[in-house]
């Protein structure tokens, strides 16, 4: 597994992520905005967040149930690659008035 830039974003939690800006005093929430009740993570944006299903369709990985699961082998981490950019893509557009 070789990581790049925006796979690093979720492997170390350190991006876009409301979760990292609330803790870092950028954000005055950390929930996502696909429901109050979840946190805003690297986890939950991969695993539960229905703002990326359709993506996530598209990519063939509606059947991902862990995070394992993303690198268990080169295809899917290749998809799992291209996810991450799309996510983090949206982030950093939806965000940015958070980081300027």
């Amino acid at each position: 597994i070789k990581p790049n830039f925006y796979t690093t974003q979720f492997f170390t939690g350190h991006g876009h992520f409301l979760q990292y800006l609330h803790r870092i005093q950028r954000s005055d929430t950390y929930s996502c905005t696909c429901t109050q009740d979840a946190t805003q993570d690297p986890t939950h944006l991969l695993l539960h967040c229905t703002n990326y299903t359709d993506i996530k369709h598209i990519l063939n990985l509606q059947n991902i149930n862990t995070l394992h699961d993303f690198v268990h082998n080169k295809n899917t981490y290749t998809k799992f690659k291209t996810l991450c950019k799309h996510i983090h893509t949206e982030l950093v557009n939806t965000h940015f008035h958070y980081t300027s």
